[in-house]
């Protein structure tokens, strides 16, 4: 029986070891660069949603100008003035401190996918109850151009029980759009202070 000479093929074993070697860690080094592009582009994500919730914070708990102070104040100056016979003309609720724009923009285009799930989840349930704060200082003022403004020395408006002298249920909504926003206000303060410091414990911290 005819012997095979394997030492001629030794050359190429190891050159095709060396080629396989070489491809594995190349594609080992691809995979590390995609791994510290995604951790970085985390890292950065996180970053910048963080400031927005601190921002979002501070605009809301200041206690001489911040909006949680300013629901407050409105809800209790529309007591006093519906206690009295006194509601004003007009009423409108306006500012872009109580805005979240970088939180807001980033949802619309999909770059919160790249985060965490759980942090990510916390922020929509954020963005959601935000939303519902805004969506209710938008009633508000619709309701009271469209009711109280509209109606506003009418007679026979009824803007007042006759009875009671409180506001008339026909526009009792003044006062309980005003009291939600207090309440989403205070939430979404809450809620923003808490999912910062989970970033930076979870995701920021070295």
């Amino acid at each position: 029986m005819a012997k095979v000479d394997f030492s001629k093929w030794k050359p190429f074993a190891l050159e095709a070891i060396m080629v396989f070697v070489g491809v594995f860690a190349a594609f080992l080094l691809d995979d590390w660069r995609e791994s510290k592009a995604l951790a970085d582009r985390q890292r950065q994500i996180y970053a910048a949603v963080q400031k927005d919730l601190l921002r979002y914070v501070s605009a809301g708990e200041d206690e001489k100008s911040g909006f949680v102070t300013g629901f407050q104040k409105n809800e209790k100056v529309i007591s006093e003035l519906i206690a009295k016979q006194e509601l004003s003309r007009q009423m409108v609720l306006f500012g872009d401190y109580w805005h979240i724009e970088i939180i807001d923009s980033m949802l619309k285009s999909g770059m919160l996918s790249d985060i965490d799930i759980d942090t990510f989840s916390r922020i929509s349930r954020f963005h959601s109850i935000h939303q519902n704060m805004l969506m209710m200082i938008q009633r508000f003022n619709d309701f009271y151009e469209n009711n109280v403004t509209a109606n506003y020395g009418v007679d026979g408006s009824g803007l007042y029980d006759p009875e009671s002298g409180e506001l008339s249920s026909r526009y009792i909504s003044v006062q309980d759009y005003s009291h939600r926003i207090c309440r989403f206000a205070e939430l979404t303060v809450e809620l923003a202070a808490e999912i910062a410091d989970e970033i930076e414990t979870k995701h920021l911290a070295d």
